[in-house]
Protein backbone atom coordinates (compact mmCIF):
# COMPACT_ATOMS: atom_id res chain seq x y z
CA UNK A 1 0.00 0.00 0.00
CA UNK A 2 2.73 2.48 1.07
CA UNK A 3 4.59 1.31 -2.11
CA UNK A 4 1.71 2.47 -4.93
CA UNK A 5 1.34 5.89 -2.70
CA UNK A 6 4.50 6.46 -2.90
CA UNK A 7 4.54 5.36 -6.68
CA UNK A 8 1.75 8.03 -7.65
CA UNK A 9 2.97 10.49 -5.23
CA UNK A 10 6.21 9.87 -7.93
CA UNK A 11 4.45 9.79 -11.05
CA UNK A 12 2.33 13.11 -10.29
CA UNK A 13 5.70 14.59 -9.67
CA UNK A 14 6.84 13.61 -12.69
CA UNK A 15 3.73 14.35 -14.61
CA UNK A 16 3.41 18.39 -13.07
CA UNK A 17 7.25 18.86 -13.90
CA UNK A 18 6.73 19.36 -17.56
CA UNK A 19 4.10 21.81 -16.95
CA UNK A 20 6.61 23.97 -14.40
CA UNK A 21 9.72 23.49 -17.01
CA UNK A 22 6.99 25.06 -19.68
CA UNK A 23 5.63 27.57 -17.00
CA UNK A 24 9.33 28.49 -16.88
CA UNK A 25 10.07 28.63 -20.82
CA UNK A 26 7.19 31.06 -21.32
CA UNK A 27 8.41 33.55 -18.56
CA UNK A 28 11.80 33.30 -19.65
CA UNK A 29 10.67 33.99 -23.24
CA UNK A 30 8.52 36.67 -22.35
CA UNK A 31 11.69 38.10 -19.89
CA UNK A 32 13.98 38.20 -23.19
CA UNK A 33 11.04 40.03 -25.11
CA UNK A 34 10.97 42.81 -22.96
CA UNK A 35 14.66 42.90 -22.49
CA UNK A 36 15.10 43.45 -26.58
CA UNK A 37 11.85 45.79 -26.77
CA UNK A 38 14.32 47.66 -23.92
CA UNK A 39 16.97 47.36 -25.63
CA UNK A 40 15.51 48.78 -29.12
CA UNK A 41 13.91 51.62 -27.59
CA UNK A 42 17.34 52.81 -25.82
CA UNK A 43 18.67 52.42 -29.35
CA UNK A 44 16.00 54.75 -30.44
CA UNK A 45 16.40 56.97 -28.39
CA UNK A 46 20.46 57.56 -28.56
CA UNK A 47 21.29 59.92 -30.97
CA UNK A 48 23.12 58.99 -33.88
CA UNK A 49 26.06 60.23 -33.50
CA UNK A 50 27.64 62.80 -29.69
CA UNK A 51 27.95 66.10 -30.75
CA UNK A 52 30.68 68.45 -29.78
CA UNK A 53 29.06 71.74 -28.25
CA UNK A 54 31.98 73.83 -28.49
CA UNK A 55 33.09 72.72 -32.30
CA UNK A 56 28.95 73.30 -32.95
CA UNK A 57 29.22 76.83 -31.87
CA UNK A 58 32.29 77.86 -33.33
CA UNK A 59 31.69 76.42 -36.32
CA UNK A 60 28.25 78.49 -36.46
CA UNK A 61 30.04 81.72 -35.69
CA UNK A 62 32.37 80.81 -38.27
CA UNK A 63 29.32 81.40 -40.39
CA UNK A 64 27.82 84.13 -39.49
CA UNK A 65 32.08 85.91 -39.11
CA UNK A 66 31.90 84.93 -42.92
CA UNK A 67 28.46 86.43 -43.62
CA UNK A 68 29.05 89.71 -41.60
CA UNK A 69 32.62 90.06 -43.69
CA UNK A 70 31.13 89.72 -46.77
CA UNK A 71 28.07 92.05 -46.30
CA UNK A 72 31.03 94.55 -45.24
CA UNK A 73 33.15 93.96 -48.36
CA UNK A 74 30.09 94.13 -50.47
CA UNK A 75 29.04 97.69 -48.73
CA UNK A 76 32.55 98.97 -49.06
CA UNK A 77 32.73 99.69 -45.47
CA UNK A 78 36.62 98.52 -44.86
CA UNK A 79 37.22 102.15 -44.60
CA UNK A 80 35.21 105.27 -44.80
CA UNK A 81 33.46 105.80 -48.17
CA UNK A 82 34.50 108.50 -50.79
CA UNK A 83 30.31 109.43 -50.48
CA UNK A 84 30.47 109.32 -46.60
CA UNK A 85 33.90 111.36 -46.47
CA UNK A 86 32.46 114.01 -48.87
CA UNK A 87 29.17 114.66 -47.06
CA UNK A 88 31.00 115.14 -44.34
CA UNK A 89 33.72 117.90 -45.42
CA UNK A 90 30.76 119.64 -46.99
CA UNK A 91 29.13 120.43 -44.01
CA UNK A 92 32.57 120.82 -42.25
CA UNK A 93 32.74 118.47 -39.47
CA UNK A 94 35.51 115.87 -38.69
CA UNK A 95 35.44 112.51 -36.45
CA UNK A 96 37.88 113.19 -33.35
CA UNK A 97 36.48 110.00 -31.75
CA UNK A 98 35.10 106.59 -33.07
CA UNK A 99 37.31 103.55 -32.61
CA UNK A 100 36.96 100.24 -33.73
CA UNK A 101 35.73 98.78 -30.65
CA UNK A 102 33.90 102.33 -29.02
CA UNK A 103 30.08 101.98 -29.59
CA UNK A 104 30.78 106.10 -29.71
CA UNK A 105 30.91 108.63 -32.40
CA UNK A 106 32.03 112.40 -31.68
CA UNK A 107 31.96 114.90 -34.33
CA UNK A 108 33.38 118.60 -34.01
CA UNK A 109 33.41 121.64 -36.38
CA UNK A 110 35.43 124.87 -35.07
CA UNK A 111 34.68 128.07 -36.26
CA UNK A 112 35.72 131.76 -35.73
CA UNK A 113 36.17 132.90 -31.85
CA UNK A 114 36.58 129.57 -30.92
CA UNK A 115 32.96 128.98 -31.06
CA UNK A 116 32.59 125.09 -31.89
CA UNK A 117 29.95 122.13 -32.54
CA UNK A 118 30.14 119.15 -31.18
CA UNK A 119 27.86 116.16 -32.29
CA UNK A 120 27.85 112.82 -30.04
CA UNK A 121 25.55 109.57 -31.14
CA UNK A 122 26.10 105.77 -30.34
CA UNK A 123 25.84 103.51 -33.11
CA UNK A 124 24.27 101.00 -31.57
CA UNK A 125 21.26 102.98 -30.98
CA UNK A 126 20.23 102.87 -34.45
CA UNK A 127 16.77 101.88 -35.21
CA UNK A 128 16.73 99.95 -38.48
CA UNK A 129 13.37 100.77 -39.92
CA UNK A 130 11.44 97.51 -40.34
CA UNK A 131 14.12 95.56 -38.12
CA UNK A 132 17.39 94.28 -39.41
CA UNK A 133 17.70 93.00 -42.44
CA UNK A 134 13.96 91.76 -43.17
CA UNK A 135 13.37 92.57 -46.53
CA UNK A 136 9.55 93.86 -47.03
CA UNK A 137 9.75 92.42 -50.38
CA UNK A 138 9.96 89.08 -49.64
CA UNK A 139 6.88 89.08 -47.34
CA UNK A 140 3.70 90.09 -49.73
CA UNK A 141 1.49 90.55 -46.61
CA UNK A 142 3.62 92.85 -45.31
CA UNK A 143 4.00 94.66 -48.54
CA UNK A 144 0.40 94.71 -49.06
CA UNK A 145 -0.04 96.29 -45.52
CA UNK A 146 2.62 98.42 -45.74
CA UNK A 147 0.84 99.97 -49.01
CA UNK A 148 -1.77 100.32 -46.63
CA UNK A 149 0.03 102.22 -44.25
CA UNK A 150 1.73 104.35 -46.30
CA UNK A 151 -1.75 105.14 -47.60
CA UNK A 152 -3.09 106.45 -44.46
CA UNK A 153 0.36 108.03 -43.48
CA UNK A 154 2.34 109.42 -46.01
CA UNK A 155 5.52 110.47 -45.77
CA UNK A 156 8.91 109.39 -46.60
CA UNK A 157 9.99 108.70 -42.99
CA UNK A 158 8.42 105.46 -42.78
CA UNK A 159 10.61 102.75 -42.22
CA UNK A 160 13.81 104.59 -42.70
CA UNK A 161 16.57 104.23 -40.43
CA UNK A 162 17.80 106.59 -37.49
CA UNK A 163 19.72 107.45 -34.97
CA UNK A 164 19.42 109.75 -31.62
CA UNK A 165 22.17 112.31 -31.27
CA UNK A 166 23.04 115.22 -29.18
CA UNK A 167 24.56 118.69 -30.12
CA UNK A 168 26.26 120.97 -28.56
CA UNK A 169 26.83 124.76 -30.05
CA UNK A 170 29.11 126.08 -27.61
CA UNK A 171 30.33 130.02 -28.20
CA UNK A 172 32.66 131.54 -24.96
CA UNK A 173 31.54 133.58 -22.65
CA UNK A 174 28.13 133.47 -24.31
CA UNK A 175 26.78 129.26 -23.34
CA UNK A 176 25.81 126.29 -24.90
CA UNK A 177 23.16 125.43 -27.11
CA UNK A 178 21.63 122.01 -26.31
CA UNK A 179 19.44 119.92 -28.79
CA UNK A 180 18.43 116.10 -28.24
CA UNK A 181 18.21 115.46 -32.38
CA UNK A 182 17.15 112.24 -34.87
CA UNK A 183 19.58 111.56 -37.36
CA UNK A 184 17.22 109.86 -39.89
CA UNK A 185 18.19 108.72 -43.33
CA UNK A 186 16.83 111.56 -45.72
CA UNK A 187 16.53 114.55 -42.99
CA UNK A 188 17.39 116.00 -39.65
CA UNK A 189 14.82 116.31 -36.31
CA UNK A 190 14.94 118.21 -33.48
CA UNK A 191 13.39 116.66 -30.74
CA UNK A 192 14.18 119.23 -27.56
CA UNK A 193 16.25 122.40 -27.63
CA UNK A 194 17.49 124.07 -24.34
CA UNK A 195 20.19 126.58 -23.48
CA UNK A 196 22.98 126.29 -20.95
CA UNK A 197 24.94 129.38 -19.65
CA UNK A 198 27.47 126.90 -18.17
CA UNK A 199 28.55 125.05 -21.45
CA UNK A 200 30.60 122.68 -18.50
CA UNK A 201 27.48 121.72 -17.04
CA UNK A 202 25.90 121.21 -20.75
CA UNK A 203 28.78 118.53 -21.84
CA UNK A 204 28.87 116.76 -18.32
CA UNK A 205 27.98 113.19 -17.75
CA UNK A 206 29.03 113.32 -14.00
CA UNK A 207 26.63 112.05 -11.46
CA UNK A 208 26.09 115.76 -9.54
CA UNK A 209 25.89 117.28 -12.60
CA UNK A 210 23.05 115.23 -14.39
CA UNK A 211 20.83 116.02 -11.47
CA UNK A 212 21.26 119.26 -11.70
CA UNK A 213 20.41 119.09 -15.41
CA UNK A 214 17.38 116.96 -14.20
CA UNK A 215 16.41 120.13 -12.32
CA UNK A 216 16.87 122.57 -14.75
CA UNK A 217 13.53 123.81 -16.74
CA UNK A 218 13.97 122.34 -20.17
CA UNK A 219 11.32 124.00 -22.04
CA UNK A 220 8.51 122.44 -24.29
CA UNK A 221 9.19 119.53 -26.57
CA UNK A 222 10.39 121.14 -29.60
CA UNK A 223 7.30 120.29 -31.85
CA UNK A 224 5.39 122.51 -29.22
CA UNK A 225 6.86 124.96 -30.32
CA UNK A 226 5.27 128.13 -32.81
CA UNK A 227 5.78 126.72 -36.80
CA UNK A 228 8.22 129.91 -37.45
CA UNK A 229 10.86 129.29 -34.27
CA UNK A 230 10.70 125.92 -35.56
CA UNK A 231 11.54 126.48 -39.28
CA UNK A 232 14.32 129.17 -38.17
CA UNK A 233 15.99 127.33 -35.57
CA UNK A 234 16.48 124.33 -38.65
CA UNK A 235 17.63 127.27 -41.07
CA UNK A 236 20.03 128.82 -38.09
CA UNK A 237 21.83 125.32 -37.27
CA UNK A 238 21.60 124.49 -41.06
CA UNK A 239 24.19 127.69 -41.65
CA UNK A 240 26.53 125.44 -39.32
CA UNK A 241 26.42 122.63 -41.47
CA UNK A 242 23.45 120.41 -39.15
CA UNK A 243 20.94 120.02 -41.77
CA UNK A 244 19.93 116.81 -43.69
CA UNK A 245 23.01 115.85 -45.39
CA UNK A 246 24.87 115.43 -41.93
CA UNK A 247 21.67 113.71 -40.72
CA UNK A 248 22.24 111.42 -43.74
CA UNK A 249 25.83 111.05 -42.66
CA UNK A 250 25.14 110.03 -39.54
CA UNK A 251 22.70 107.33 -40.17
CA UNK A 252 24.88 105.34 -42.38
CA UNK A 253 28.26 105.79 -40.67
CA UNK A 254 25.77 104.52 -37.54
CA UNK A 255 24.74 101.73 -39.76
CA UNK A 256 28.38 100.65 -40.75
CA UNK A 257 30.32 101.10 -37.36
CA UNK A 258 27.79 98.83 -35.77
CA UNK A 259 28.10 96.30 -38.46
CA UNK A 260 32.00 96.52 -37.33
CA UNK A 261 31.51 96.22 -33.60
CA UNK A 262 29.11 93.41 -34.21
CA UNK A 263 31.79 91.65 -36.35
CA UNK A 264 34.44 92.14 -33.59
CA UNK A 265 32.33 90.80 -30.79
CA UNK A 266 31.56 87.73 -32.59
CA UNK A 267 35.35 87.31 -33.71
CA UNK A 268 35.97 87.88 -29.82
CA UNK A 269 33.28 85.18 -29.02
CA UNK A 270 34.79 83.10 -31.44
CA UNK A 271 38.13 83.12 -29.80
CA UNK A 272 37.11 82.24 -26.47
CA UNK A 273 34.98 79.45 -27.06
CA UNK A 274 37.92 77.94 -29.80
CA UNK A 275 40.41 78.68 -26.66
Amino acid sequence: MASRVFARSLTRSFIARPAIAASSRVYARSFAYTAIAQAKNKVARRPAAPVNPQAALANVLSEEIKYEVDQIKEKEWDSLPEYLDSILKDCGFEIVEGEADQDLVVLKKTMENDAEIIIKFTPSELHDGYGGDFDPEMDEEFEHEKEEEDDEFPGDMEGDASVPGKLYFTKPDVGTLYADLTFQENSLVIDQLSFFSDPTLAKSEQPEDELKKKLKYWGPPFDDLDERVQESVYKYIATYGVNDSLASFVSEYARMTEAKLYLGSLKNLKTFISA
